[in-house]
């Protein structure tokens, strides 16, 4: 639990209700014009790029041209001009003023002198290559298609000018023939090369989108005496024309036909996608950007604002300029683990291998590219066989031309990862996520093979796929082979056997006619071929058997590397580690580990829980939330379908039992009252359900638990939420106490409001919970304290009032604790101060960039002082290792599982320990109260020790003793448990150990008989057997 920070009572006066009718909520319909789509998907139409935009545009405009000559019957003439037109022309077409640069490092093309001299070393060894080869006669590469250095950015432009001697168009359709998405004149049955009244339109929504100047078009029909000129561009919003000039021109030439001249971004030599991206432009990079762009501009400037000239020099800046890539957090992959699921769940492979490559970017939009290759499997046909998904969609037809297909027969080179391209069974799954994917055509079935980026990232992944294949078939075909070697040698058993027996009969004929020359086995063995008993059938069985040996070992070796055993297996895989997942995950295909559930629905579940869990709900599946009425069960689930659509609705008891059912929870958190929590967690633990329990609770109910293990053929974990033994300030702090030196006193000050206005103090159950919000709430600051000084609070004397009567007593405390180290401190119940021999360690609330956490100040011996501030994380550290520990404990399947300790049902009970001291000492107006330690195992065994030495010591073995264990004689006490007669608590009492030396000890002393001394430790070990029992 995180208690919140300073609490402020706001009195807010009512605000009378408004005649003014509430505005109904904006309409999610929105409409675009077929300009406006073509625009935004301007690759249907083929303008994918400035290469094939320019290839497109000459090509509809000539095809225009054709189909107007043959509508009355002329010859056609098409005259076709392309001007390349370089970037200071075309600045000065628009009136533009070129800009030498300003900040040089803003650029993509920037080059360190250090990266300059690197570039020209390559570049020379690649020229002295190509020398070489050109001497040779082989085949020299193209120098203006070889990589260079990056170049400025300065895009192309070419004015395309096409003029024929077709029909002409008449002098009022001219607008709405250019500046009309689906518009034309070709709507009929006669055959024609125009068809859609698209082209000319996407040659002019190109022009205005890439070089933002209009269309020219002079026309005339036969006998026309006029020309009609009309400049326009497009609205393309609205899918109207937008008209700059028409006018009917003199036709002293009687000249009919069409003469249409647009200037558009093109590409001559090269045929690739230019990058354009527009994110991650941080406050640093967007003054850098608008200084770059000159003194018209400000940042203060208003976007309507901007003139066409000051639109294009943005553009040319923003093409020239470098940004980093996406992220991709915006895009939601299918997931490697899901990809290697549906592979074996369809294919049953032998081997299967996923990748998923990191966030890439195409024309300013990200996208990622997931690949599993599987070789084997049932059903499944020889070669290639390509699974193709976008956005997580099959794609079933068209497969030919995708990018995925060409670029596994065309790309890779399977042979060189062992693989088989013709025989083996290849099953190849790659699946494209993007915000906006490069579909040829509205059918929306392919991925063109044009796209490089996109081609690259297939064939990377694919390769890395390859990469960890070949691997596991190289381990296979070795085993393999190395099983054949020894299968081999049946064939030889029969040769074998009769050169082996010759050479043994005749060495037995020739030992019974010398004198001995063998040892006696040697001997034996000869005698046994002399009488037959040893045969040539005896040697061939012994041989065969040996072979037979040697052959199952190797096949039990083989099946271990190519992953069969004898029984049938269930599949598991472990999650990769990485920065967002920090624990290893164990997944199989019956269960997708983990769901979860969640009792309660206060203020806590909503404001703590619920967003905690969301930031980590990759590891696990919400399924319901319960709550005891069904109003608070809707207002906690409302909440909780922002992050969790999925989330169920239960409370009641008939919700509670459908909970306590369901077999595929795992895991439930008990956000409950105090009152009421571990009656609910003990339910929950004896129908075998993982609980973390919001609340610390005093030790009494451990024994309930312990006999609900007993009984229980699993081992539910029961975890107690404490989220100041997961903040990292507290962590970090307990490091910097190594540099501090010896510890001299601890502070551990509370000065915050306990106002009753506070939600977190008004709950109606804090008002009857015995120990009221101070017990609830000062166990999380006994938590910071125990884990941070790292030993136990002994004893306590504290002072308590009663102020708020609103309230439950006390609302108020102060105490003197003493801790088991020697050193002693204050509880004036948000500040945790250490002060040792060289310095101080000082964690208090603060502020950073408006996230809350903790500040932490390290003062040196010498006055220097060091501050780090860490934000509140704690409650989504303890539900990540809540989480991790039912994974662990739900592998071992019945075995004990040693959950995380800072979770541990005992850490929160010695919590609440120290604080019921207090209380109790406050009671009795500051009385010395003694923390009760009896159920730590720990202490006691701590205790015991230094009893065992303090009798060793007076037997004699006082020259053999530390001196502080000779020091333990005269304080040394041991605690032993009784039951109170009025409770069901247990206190200490303490009993002195008998201090003095007897006449006959003295005697002894150093001359200790053994049977003494084994007589002693018989009764201290009968004495902790019967102490741990009682338990």
């Amino acid at each position: 639990m995180e208690i919140g920070g300073r609490s402020e009572s706001q009195n807010e006066t009512k605000k009378g209700k408004s005649k003014t009718p509430r505005k109904p909520k904006e309409s999610l319909l929105k409409q675009k014009s077929p300009a406006e789509f073509f625009a935004e998907n301007k690759n249907i139409a083929g303008f994918d790029n400035p290469g094939k935009s320019l290839y497109t545009t000459v090509r509809e405009l000539v095809e225009n041209s054709l189909d107007s000559a043959e509508a009355i019957s002329e010859l056609p003439v098409v005259e076709i001009t392309i001007e390349e037109i370089g970037k200071s022309k075309f600045n000065s077409m628009i009136g533009l003023v070129d800009r030498e640069r300003v900040d040089a490092q803003l650029y993509d093309d920037y080059e360190t002198a250090k990266a300059r001299e690197k570039r020209l070393a390559k570049e020379a060894r690649a020229q002295e290559a190509q020398s070489k080869n050109a001497a040779l006669g082989k085949k020299v590469k193209d120098q203006s298609t070889m990589k260079g250095m990056k170049g400025r950015g300065e895009a192309s432009f070419y004015r395309v000018t096409c003029k024929d001697n077709g029909k002409g168009m008449p002098h009022d359709d001219i607008p709405n023939m250019f500046g009309r998405v689906l518009s034309g004149t070709k709507y009929g049955l006669k055959q024609t090369r125009g068809k859609f009244g698209l082209g000319a339109k996407m040659a002019l929504i190109w022009s205005k989108m890439s070089t933002g100047l209009p269309i020219e078009i002079s026309s005339s029909m036969k006998a026309q005496s006029y020309i009609s000129f009309c400049r326009l561009d497009i609205d393309i919003h609205r899918n109207i024309p937008h008209i700059h000039l028409h006018e009917k021109r003199n036709n002293d030439d009687w000249w009919h036909g069409a003469e249409i001249q647009v200037v558009i971004e093109g590409n001559w030599t090269t045929y690739r996608f230019l990058q354009h991206e527009f994110v991650n432009i941080g406050k640093s990079l967007a003054e850098r950007l608008i200084g770059e762009m000159g003194p018209e501009f400000s940042p203060k400037m208003v976007v309507k604002s901007l003139t066409d000239q000051q639109i294009v020099r943005i553009n040319q800046l923003f093409r020239q300029a470098k940004f980093d890539d996406p992220t991709g957090d915006c895009l939601s992959p299918a997931g490697e683990y899901n990809l290697r699921l549906g592979i074996i769940k369809e294919l049953h492979p032998d081997m299967v291998a996923t990748y998923s490559g990191s966030a890439q970017v195409f024309e300013g939009h990200p996208f990622i590219v997931e690949a599993g290759v599987s070789v084997g499997g049932k059903d499944v046909k020889q070669g290639l066989n390509i699974f193709r998904f976008a956005n997580r969609i099959p794609l079933l037809f068209e497969q030919g031309a995708d990018v995925v297909t060409r670029t596994a027969l065309k790309r890779i080179n399977w042979g060189s990862y062992k693989i088989n391209q013709t025989q083996d069974k290849i099953g190849v799954f790659v699946s494209v996520v993007s915000t906006k994917i490069p579909f040829k055509g509205t059918g929306k079935e392919y991925i063109g093979d044009d796209i490089n980026e996109i081609a690259t990232a297939v064939k990377s992944a694919i390769q890395q796929c390859c990469i960890q294949l070949k691997s596991k078939i190289i381990k296979k075909m070795l085993a393999r082979e190395q099983q054949e070697r020894k299968r081999n040698l049946s064939r030889y058993i029969p040769d074998a056997t009769n050169a082996v027996y010759d050479v043994l009969k005749h060495m037995s004929q020739s030992h019974a006619s010398k004198k001995k020359r063998y040892s006696g086995e040697e001997a034996e063995i000869l005698s046994n071929i002399t009488a037959n008993l040893i045969t040539k059938e005896t040697i061939k069985e012994k041989l065969a058997e040996h072979v037979e040996k040697v052959d199952h070992e190797m096949a039990l070796e083989y099946a271990t590397q190519s992953g069969v055993t004898e029984e049938p297996r269930e599949d598991v895989f472990i999650q990769t580690l990485d920065p967002e997942n920090k624990f290893i995950e164990f997944q199989s295909p019956i269960f997708v580990f983990r769901l979860i559930s969640v009792l309660g629905a206060g203020i806590f579940v909503k404001t703590q829980y619920i967003p905690r869990l969301a930031e980590i709900s990759h590891l696990f599946v919400l399924k319901s939330i319960w709550s005891r009425s069904e109003e608070s069960a809707r207002e906690a689930v409302e909440v909780a379908k922002e992050h969790f659509p999925g989330v169920e609705c239960k409370w009641g008891d008939k919700g509670l039992d459908e909970i306590i059912q369901d077999e595929s929870i795992l895991g439930v958190a008990v956000v409950l009252a105090a009152q009421y929590q571990v009656d609910m967690s003990l339910k929950l633990l004896k129908a075998g359900k993982h609980v973390l329990q919001a609340i610390s609770e005093i030790e009494t109910s451990l024994s309930s638990y312990k006999s609900i293990c007993a009984n229980s053929p699993g081992y539910p974990i029961w975890a107690v939420a404490e989220n100041y033994r997961f903040e990292p300030a507290l962590v970090e702090s307990k490091k910097l106490l190594a540099d501090i030196g010896k510890m001299m006193s601890v502070q551990l000050i509370i000065e915050a409001s306990m106002n009753s206005a506070n939600p977190y103090f008004s709950s109606s159950w804090r008002r009857n919970y015995t120990g009221g919000f101070i017990l609830d709430m000062g166990v999380h600051f006994i938590a910071g304290l125990r884990m941070l000084v790292g030993c136990e609070v002994t004893s306590v004397s504290a002072m308590t009032s009663h102020v708020d009567t609103t309230l439950p007593p006390p609302d108020n405390i102060s105490s003197v604790f003493h801790l088991e180290n020697g050193c002693s401190g204050v509880f004036a119940m948000i500040l945790w101060r250490i002060v040792g021999i060289n310095g101080t360690v000082e964690i208090g609330r603060g502020n950073q960039d408006g996230q809350h956490g903790y500040t932490i100040s390290f003062y040196g011996a010498g006055g220097h002082c060091k501050s780090n501030f860490y934000p509140f994380s704690g409650v989504t550290a303890e539900l990540k290792a809540f989480l991790h520990d039912i994974s662990q404990a739900n592998l071992k399947k019945g075995s004990s599982y040693e959950v995380e300790p800072r979770l541990s049902f005992i850490e929160g009970a010695r919590d609440v320990a120290v604080l019921d001291a207090m209380l109790e000492s406050g009671n009795k107006n500051g009385a010395l109260v003694q923390t009760r330690l009896h159920m730590y195992l720990g202490a006691s065994l701590r205790l015991g020790y230094e009893w065992v030495c303090s009798l060793l010591y007076q037997l004699g073995f006082k020259s053999k003793m530390r001196p502080r264990e000779r020091n333990l004689l005269s304080s040394i006490h041991i605690y032993k448990a009784r039951k109170r007669q009025n409770a069901s608590e247990f206190s200490l009492c303490p009993v002195a150990l008998a201090t003095t030396t007897t006449t006959a000890t003295k005697k002894r002393e150093g001359n200790i008989k053994l049977q003494d001394l084994y007589f002693v430790l018989c009764i201290m070990i009968k004495f902790f057997f019967d102490w741990i029992l009682e338990f």
